[in-house]
């Protein structure tokens, strides 16, 4: 949504998954844009006063602990994946969400660990200049997940 009646114009983006939006604020706030520093924030409601050691508290859990958010993946995205298989050592899952209309896989996925160790190995290379993903460590449990898909399309809009 574009506001236009205020001192200064802002938009209000909301994300389908709390990693997009975490990485959202961790890797767009302050880059310039037509030569203006844009600021990237949550809105500011009771709910999110602590939402950075939420945040943290989520990274922690044992159930995110192994898993990372990649965003950016193509259609190709697993296949090359396996084909480097060496290079992600304690890969037990991935993760890859469809469209429920198109049945397209989307552009982000979930890839789940053995350990917070190679997660975060995994990141460091998936991030980095040969592959050239977005990504952080997960906040979302992936029986959330499975549930979200379970509902119906109605149930899932967002309050």
């Amino acid at each position: 949504t574009l506001v236009l009646e205020t001192h200064q114009p802002h938009l209000c983006i909301q994300y389908e998954v709390l990693e997009a939006a975490q990485l959202a604020i961790e890797s767009l706030h302050g880059v310039l844009v037509d030569g203006t520093c844009i600021k990237v924030q949550r809105p500011v409601t009771e709910l999110t006063l602590d939402c950075d050691t939420l945040v943290k508290e989520l990274e922690q859990d044992s159930e995110n602990r192994g898993t990372i958010y990649l965003s950016g993946v193509s259609e190709t995205f697993k296949e090359h994946l396996l084909q480097q298989s060496n290079l992600f050592f304690g890969l037990e899952a991935v993760i890859l969400p469809k469209a429920l209309k198109s049945g397209k896989h989307k552009k982000y996925c979930f890839l789940k660990f053995k350990t917070f160790g190679s997660a975060h190995r995994a990141l460091s290379i998936l991030t980095g200049k040969d592959w050239k993903l977005k990504g952080r460590h997960a906040l979302t449990s992936r029986h959330l997940h499975a549930w979200l898909r379970a509902l119906p399309p109605e149930s899932r809009r967002p309050l």
